[in-house]
């Protein structure tokens, strides 16, 4: 018994038939195709924590630093700042907590905005309009996916002040 999809009622193959059958298969073949290799991949950051908190990432690409932010998480979710396969050049975490005050950070200095920004280099902050913060450094082990999860367990440290800050790396703020 022969499969009734290509016949005509005529009994004759119908051609019209098999086009769009072969079409149909096709476009099935395309979509899995591109469903399958879609690539997830990612830098995550989850505010587990019962407040909200702002989000920068730093990214070394060459000899430049680039910052950006604000990423702004709601209490209990996650967003991802980098949404691309991870380089192999560091990244760096700067968080602050607006609800609880308090800060994650590290020790790498990078420029900083109170406003959303993309800043290229991390030299002369103070000079250009910026401000700096402590960013910590991420190691994503050279995986092209990473989640951080920041949590209350991590009690983020009270910000240092700006004026501490340029004590501290004998950096003079500029006016």
């Amino acid at each position: 018994m022969y499969l009734n999809v290509f016949y005509s009622q005529t009994g004759k193959i119908s051609v019209l038939r098999v086009i769009k059958l072969i079409f149909l298969n096709a476009s099935c073949f395309v979509s899995l195709l591109f469903t399958s290799s879609a690539s997830y991949a990612e830098l995550r950051v989850c505010n587990k924590t019962s407040g909200r908190i702002g989000v920068a990432i730093g990214v070394q690409q060459g000899p430049i630093r680039i910052t950006q932010g604000w990423f702004n998480i709601k209490a209990n979710t996650c967003e991802a700042p980098v949404k691309e396969d991870l380089k192999d050049g560091p990244y760096f975490l700067y968080a602050t907590d607006y609800d609880r005050g308090g800060e994650w950070n590290g020790s790498e200095l990078m420029c900083v905005s109170d406003r959303e920004f993309y800043i290229e280099n991390s030299n002369d902050c103070y000079a250009r309009g910026f401000d700096k913060a402590s960013f910590r450094l991420v190691s994503t082990k050279g995986l092209k996916n990473w989640t951080l999860d920041l949590n209350e367990s991590q009690t983020p440290t009270k910000p240092v002040e700006p004026n501490a800050m340029d004590q501290i790396n004998k950096t003079p703020k500029q006016p």
